[in-house]
């Protein structure tokens, strides 16, 4: 699966999600950090950029 939505909350990246995934995590999210959907920022990104930086 492809995780290539990047979650970010107050400059900090709380997370990698797919398409399918993204929504529902989103909804997760919210509940666990008290904030609404609205305050996060999502980025689509090239996953294979985050395995260019970690190798």
């Amino acid at each position: 699966m492809e995780r290539n939505n990047t979650v970010i909350l107050n400059e900090v990246i709380v997370g990698l999600y797919s398409n399918k995934e993204l929504d529902l995590m989103l909804n997760k999210l919210s509940n666990y950090y008290q904030v609404a959907i609205a305050d996060f920022t999502v980025n689509k990104v090239n996953p294979n950029s985050y395995k260019e930086m970690i190798t």
